[in-house]
C-alpha cells in the first residue's frame, strides 16, 4: 500500500512512472519456477493504473555484473566458529549471502546483491523504452535481443499516456526498481 501511495502522487501532475520488474517468478523456458509472490500480484496491480507503466525484464545477468565498472562479482565470505557435535570448535569459511564483491580491482565496491541486480534492470529497462538492444555487459555472447519490437510494443502501450519520465530512480525491494 505504502508503494501504490507514493506513485499515486504523480497522478495529479499527470506524469507516467515507469517501474522495472525482474522476471524472478520464470525459468529460461517461460515456466513458472514456484507460486506467485508479492511482486507479481504488485505488477498486476500497478498495470491497472493510467500514471504507472510496469516493465519486465530478464534479470539474467543483473547479480552476476557491477552496476559500476560491469565486470563481475564475487560472493563474500567470513571465518565463522562453529562447535561440532564432538565440541570441538571449527573455523569454516561461510559465504555471506546478499552482498557482493566487484572482481574489478580498480572498483572493488561492496553490493548487496538486490540494489545492484535493481540498478541493472534499471539500465534494461532503459535500454527498452530508448529502442535500444539490452546492454552489452549484461548480455551472453551471441545472444540477441530485437530493440525494435520491443520499442514498439512499448509506444503502443504509452500511446495514450505520453513518454515516460526516468529523470530519478531509487531501489524499492528485491528485483523492483521505480524511476
Amino acid at each position: 500500500q505504502q508503494v501504490r501511495d507514493r506513485f499515486d502522487l504523480h497522478r495529479s501532475t499527470g506524469q507516467v512512472t515507469v517501474i522495472g520488474f525482474g522476471d524472478g517468478a520464470v525459468n529460461t523456458s517461460g515456466a513458472r519456477r514456484g507460486p506467485r509472490g508479492p511482486n507479481e500480484k504488485l505488477y498486476e496491480e500497478f498495470q491497472k493504473s493510467d500514471t504507472i507503466f510496469c516493465r519486465k525484464a530478464r534479470e539474467r545477468y543483473t547479480t552476476m555484473r557491477c552496476f559500476r565498472c560491469h565486470h563481475n562479482t564475487v560472493p563474500m565470505y567470513q571465518w565463522k566458529e562453529i562447535t561440532t557435535h564432538t565440541g570441538q570448535i571449527r573455523r569454516i569459511k561461510a559465504q555471506i549471502y546478499g552482498l557482493r564483491r566487484c572482481s574489478n580491482n580498480a572498483c572493488r565496491i561492496t553490493w548487496d546483491r538486490d540494489c545492484n541486480a535493481s540498478a541493472n534492470i534499471r539500465s534494461v529497462v532503459l535500454a527498452q523504452l530508448a529502442g535500444e538492444p539490452r546492454p552489452f555487459y549484461l548480455t551472453k555472447a551471441g545472444e540477441k535481443s530485437n530493440p525494435r519490437i520491443d520499442a514498439m510494443k512499448i509506444k503502443q502501450q504509452l500511446k495514450h499516456n505520453g513518454k515516460p519520465r526516468s529523470s530519478s530512480s531509487h531501489c524499492v525491494g528485491s528485483g523492483l526498481m521505480a524511476f
